[in-house]
């Protein structure tokens, strides 16, 4: 069974970013990330980003620590989250097609990784 649950994770993150019908692409979430606070679409960004980071973390906590790629600060916040994000996005504005979930990936991993995992 256990097997099972490993091979429907590994299947259900994609390894390419393509755009997957039905959930938010790249350009939707800049847009909504660059709205002022107190605008809907700010609650939408962080919801999804605080969504794909628990994901994230989630499959994490199934490989184990000894396979963690992303290691989040004690104290990180929402806010935080969304700068990383914003800022990466605004440095490699996405394409057209890209899921926003493999951009939020990338930015959280460029910015936060495990000791050993920095990129060189």
């Amino acid at each position: 069974m256990m097997w099972f649950l490993l091979l429907a994770l590994k299947i259900s993150t994609p390894a390419d970013m393509a755009r997957i019908a039905g959930f938010m692409d790249g350009r939707e979430l800049a847009h909504r990330c660059e709205a002022e606070i107190g605008d809907p679409d700010t609650l939408v960004c962080n919801a999804y980003i605080i969504g794909s980071v628990d994901q994230l973390m989630a499959e994490q906590s199934v490989w184990g620590r000894g396979h963690a790629k992303i290691c989040l600060p004690d104290k990180i916040s929402v806010e935080d989250l969304r700068q990383v994000v914003s800022d990466h996005m605004r440095r490699d504005p996405p394409g057209p097609g890209v899921a926003a979930s493999g951009l939020v990936v990338g930015a959280v991993l460029a910015a936060y990784p495990c000791p050993g995992n920095e990129a060189s």
